[in-house]
């Protein structure tokens, strides 16, 4: 399961490590956004299609924001504002999505959905610290790591699944458990890495 780089990790990268944290965050959560529309979209759908994964809009999308950036080319204004209203929208409409999933839950998947969750949370600090480790990482740039792998299950994790009807029940359960654990122990691996 993908963490939660974005919404959560990114703010508070912002507030525990300054503008730096933030840069290096916003590297991981693309990262991790592109594996999300790729790799999670292709083993939740079952459909390995590289020529779909290569098309996915969300790595077009990422190609072409690099494009802007790196030439520096200035967007209209109502292109602007247009993206600011439509990301705004983001969060509630998936929130809410996730709220009426869990609804309909069972008790066989309430077990496996908070298994799942609980590993999630314990297992994302750790692999967060094997990944520095395998990669030599030090400074800010392995403290971001850990701390961007600690987040809780992403809610993008059960849209995916959802979208797919691909386990979307135990996946919203994961994202709420671990959602809700992380209140626990995002302050308890910032105490480890600060």
């Amino acid at each position: 399961m993908h963490p939660n780089s974005g919404n959560m990790g990114l703010p508070l990268a912002l507030l525990t490590f300054g503008n730096e944290g933030l840069a290096l965050a916003a590297g991981f959560a693309s990262i991790v956004m592109v594996s999300h529309f790729t790799a999670n979209t292709a083993i939740s759908s079952g459909n390995y299609s590289v020529k779909k994964i290569l098309l996915s809009p969300v790595l077009l999308s990422l190609i072409f924001s690099l494009i802007i950036l790196f030439y520096k080319i200035e967007m209209p204004s109502f292109i602007n504002n247009f993206t600011k209203i439509l990301s705004g929208l983001v969060i509630p409409l998936v929130l809410l999505a996730l709220g009426m999933s869990l609804t309909k839950i069972n008790i066989k998947n309430l077990k496996i959905g908070l298994l799942i969750g609980i590993f999630k949370i314990i297992s994302g600090p750790i692999i967060g610290f094997f990944v520095v480790y395998l990669l030599n990482l030090d400074g800010i740039v392995a403290k971001v790591v850990i701390l961007q792998s600690a987040m809780p299950a992403a809610i993008l994790t059960y849209l995916i699944a959802s979208e797919n009807n691909s386990y979307d029940q135990e996946i919203g359960v994961a994202v709420f458990v671990s959602t809700i654990a992380s209140i626990i122990s995002i302050p308890v691996i910032l105490f480890f890495i600060i």
